[in-house]
């Protein structure tokens, strides 16, 4: 989809840099005093397809290119959405990795390339070699120079072996147009340390991860049990051992059928130490993930009060081990007292291959729900199995104050097993309704399962304090070349389908065309589109027509079915800014931008006009764009430092508390500007904490009065496989209808919707922003130096986090929502 390259890119860059997925050991960039990266056991080069442009530059990245090399991401692809094609330098595209065991290691290459005008192929490694005597010296090898390249796709196929006195270390790795003539288009490089084929690299791959994570188990379950030791030790380095084994690319692992029974045997013994029951119950938070390979077992030696006010939404964790070489079946039930609670669920956190890694590690994400019948949920134990469960539950409007048990319990093959008992605190007060902290989603109501089931996910939606939705594409129309509104089948549109629907849940619609109003189709003409742009960048007057009159027709269909402008916001651009022109900003994209909403101002006076703010818009570009805007939304966090586009030792992060925020809050009392924040997860492995849980009452304390989240359902290929179109997805909830393996393992209960812990996180932060803002508005209009001191102290951790992210952590955030809420409702 257009829409999908138009956002993704500029929406996600940020996030993948601060998570630190940027090679920056490269070339050039590690300073003589940098500590060394971690080595790797595989040879993996980063965006090895070529396709990802965070940067939207049409550069591909994490490769290093030089300056003087002329590159663009072109769809002639052999495998996947783009192909880097170059058409002019020497040194075409380099990258390091930092490998251990380099010595004698076996590498092919294989690459698909093509040139024409007769382009050359070079292709060369560079490492370290042990020249004696304690020195060492960077060689290079040359594993092709002057292959010719056809006009169409070849495998190129390279194989090379390290000598004996290779060091372990660095290894680079650079294509060249070696004749220094033609175009040269490369694609899908895939690496192998050995001859094997695809699915035993997988296969090899998915055991050598499993042993690991039973090696790290085992490991630390020696340095919590002294007594068990010297036996977990063994245990680790017997798993760690066999792992090598399949990172050498021993396919002989692959043909031992007692190694997973062997695997599942060490994890139910490391389960019996920690725990004396056949299956063990333990309290966790319902939020945090649980990592592959957590040893688990651990129980609060005081275990914290959970407190709730009247009809919010509430979640208690759990985690299930079985201690047996054997599979286990678990029923569930809830216990609590009457009218206290309503509509209890139980999830559980399931496993997934990710897009960073592939297949290298798992994370936990997905939270379907359990199977139930009459005996209650039914939770399936493998051997040695350790399960999160997430029990998410609403306290009834009318609740009795004070403290309620909500107790679970288990039985397993007839056995009644130890409970687990929470005490939960209903506080004499209901949720907050206002002021409202608004809650936006991007996303695409034609990608599923948003398209074949919008009622459910406009429910789904709802039920997690989501006020505004993306609503993107123009409807059915066609235009005269002049710009004057021909067609107009509105009424037969999807967008009519989606405003009924959406719009029965959702207050505010974000009305997003830019996708595909570049694109406004002329009548009678197929494929035939009225011109954007004219030569100097600026609208063309067809075009400038076409937008206002198709605006006025929007709307005036959505008056005549009960939807006034008050119920749409228009995001005439996103995240404009001057880019490359930033030293004589506004520059021409933000000029753009303002004229658009000049159009939307004179076509619909009372539409309000609503921007996401990128962390490249400075402070002239922010000015400018917030004087004309009523909502906007800054992204959250600003970088400490932007790659290009930005003058030497320029921080996006100080800037925006020095100079842009100061100036829209100062806007915010001048015009009534609303400031939301928006925040852009790097797809599923995001941090929970910091992306959902945490992230609303961070942007209150900071100062917004909204949240804005990319993206609630845009993936590539399916959602339940990370890994099978070449991107990440950036979704908040799997669609449960798709024909997967996974999915359907783990939905046996068919649910449409299947939320992510980041999505129910999400929830659970959203109510504790909703309470902060209502509980600072009240400070406003009621001065109490008492309560103003008090929330001033509850407020420093979050005002800390929002400029220092990485120091959240959940004890902490954990009491500051219990806080906020005894504080609400005091008289």
């Amino acid at each position: 989809m257009d829409t999908v390259k138009r956002c993704l890119p500029v929406r996600v860059r940020r996030a993948l840099l601060a998570a630190g997925f940027w090679l920056a050991a490269c070339a050039g960039v590690r300073g003589a005093d940098a500590a060394p990266p971690p080595l790797a056991d595989a040879m993996e080069f980063a965006n090895a397809s070529f396709e990802e442009d965070f940067e939207n530059d049409g550069v591909p990245d994490r490769w290093q290119i030089p300056e003087s090399t002329q590159v663009t991401l072109t769809a002639e692809a052999s495998n996947g959405a783009k192909a880097a094609r170059f058409t002019d330098g020497y040194i075409l595209a380099s990258q390091d990795v930092f490998i251990r065991d380099l010595a004698g290691r076996q590498v092919t290459l294989r690459l698909d390339a093509k040139g024409t005008d007769g382009a050359a192929l070079g292709c060369q490694l560079g490492f370290f070699t042990d020249r004696g005597e304690g020195k060492k010296a960077f060689v290079y090898a040359r594993l092709a120079w002057d292959r010719a390249l056809p006009p169409a796709y070849e495998s190129v196929r390279l194989r090379y072996t390290f000598p004996e006195k290779a060091l372990d270390g660095r290894v680079w790795l650079a294509f060249y147009r070696s004749n220094r003539q033609g175009t040269v288009v490369l694609d899908n490089l895939q690496i192998s340390d050995r001859a094997l084929t695809p699915e035993q690299q997988l296969g090899l791959t998915r055991l050598a991860r499993e042993l690991g994570y039973l090696a790290t188990r085992a490991r630390a379950g020696a340095e919590r049990l002294p007594a068990a030791r010297d036996e977990l030790l063994e245990a680790a380095a017997a798993a760690e051992q066999q792992a090598e084994r399949c990172r050498d690319g021993d396919v002989a692992m692959l043909a031992n059928r007692d190694v997973e029974a062997w695997v599942a045997a060490r994890h139910a013994a490391i389960n019996r130490r920690l725990c004396a029951e056949a299956v063990g119950v333990f309290p966790v938070d319902p939020c945090e993930r649980r990592p592959a390979d957590a040893l688990g077992g651990e129980r609060p030696a005081d275990p914290a009060e959970v407190v709730m006010l009247q009809g919010e939404y509430g979640a208690v964790g759990a985690e299930v081990m079985n201690t047996e070489d054997t599979p286990r079946e678990v029923a569930i039930t809830i216990d609590a007292a009457p009218g206290v609670f309503a509509d209890p669920v139980i999830r559980r956190q399931v496993f997934m291959e990710t897009w960073y890694k592939k297949a290298a590690t798992r994370l936990a994400d997905p939270l379907p729900l359990l199977p139930r019948d009459d005996a209650g949920w039914r939770l399936a134990l493998p051997p040695g199995a350790v399960e999160r469960l997430y029990v998410g539950f609403r306290a009834a409007p009318d609740a009795a104050a004070g403290a309620h048990d909500l107790t679970l319990r288990f039985q397993s093959a007839g056995a009644v097993l130890q409970p687990l008992v929470t005490s939960v605190r209903v506080l004499p007060a209901a949720l907050p309704t206002t002021p409202r902290l608004e809650h936006m989603q991007f996303l695409y109501t034609d990608m599923e399962p948003a398209l074949s089931h919008p009622a459910a996910v406009a429910a789904d939606l709802a039920a997690h304090g989501v006020s505004a939705i993306e609503f993107p594409y123009i409807p059915k129309v066609t235009f005269s070349a002049e710009g004057a509104l021909v067609t107009n089948d509105i009424a037969t549109s999807p967008q009519a389908e989606w405003l009924r629907i959406y719009g029965a849940h959702i207050e505010r619609l974000a009305i997003f065309w830019e996708g595909r109003y570049t694109r406004f189709p002329l009548d009678g003409q197929a494929e035939a589109y009225l011109p954007y742009t004219d030569d100097q960048g600026r609208l063309t007057p067809a075009f400038s027509r076409a937008y206002g009159e198709l605006l006025q027709a929007w709307l005036r269909f959505a008056a005549e079915q009960g939807f006034g402008p008050e119920r749409f916001l228009m995001i005439a651009d996103d995240e404009p800014s001057s880019k490359a022109d930033y030293k004589e900003a506004p520059g021409p994209e933000v000029r753009r931008t303002l004229e658009l909403y000049r159009l939307t101002r004179q076509a619909a006076p009372a539409l309000p006009i609503a921007v996401t703010l990128s962390d490249y818009a400075m402070p002239t570009d922010a000015a400018v764009i917030a004087q004309a805007a009523d909502v906007v939304m800054p992204v959250w966090p600003y970088r400490k430092a932007l790659s290009r586009w930005a003058p030497d030792g320029y921080s996006p992060r100080e800037t925006f508390r020095e100079t842009i925020f100061p100036m829209l809050d100062g806007l915010r009392a001048q015009k009534d500007l609303r400031i939301w924040s928006y925040r852009v997860d790097a797809g599923k492995s995001e941090d929970v904490l910091i992306s959902a849980r945490a992230y609303p009452v961070i942007a209150v304390a900071a100062g917004f009065t909204g949240i804005a989240t990319w993206a609630y359902n845009v993936k590539r290929g399916m959602s339940w496989d990370d890994t099978d179109e070449g991107l990440l997805d950036y979704i908040f909830a799997y669609d449960g209808t798709e024909d997967h393996p996974l999915n359907r393992e783990v939905n046996p209960a068919g649910e449409v919707v299947v939320p992510s812990v980041r999505w129910e996180a999400l929830r659970l932060g959203w109510q504790d922003g909703q309470v902060l803002l209502a509980l600072l508005e009240r400070s406003r209009q009621r001065p109490d130096p008492a309560l103003t001191a008090r929330l001033e102290k509850l407020l420093e951790a979050p005002r800390r986090w929002a400029h220092d992210p990485e120091t959240a952590d959940y004890p902490t955030a954990r009491a500051l929502s219990r806080e906020v809420r005894r504080l609400y409702a005091e008289p």
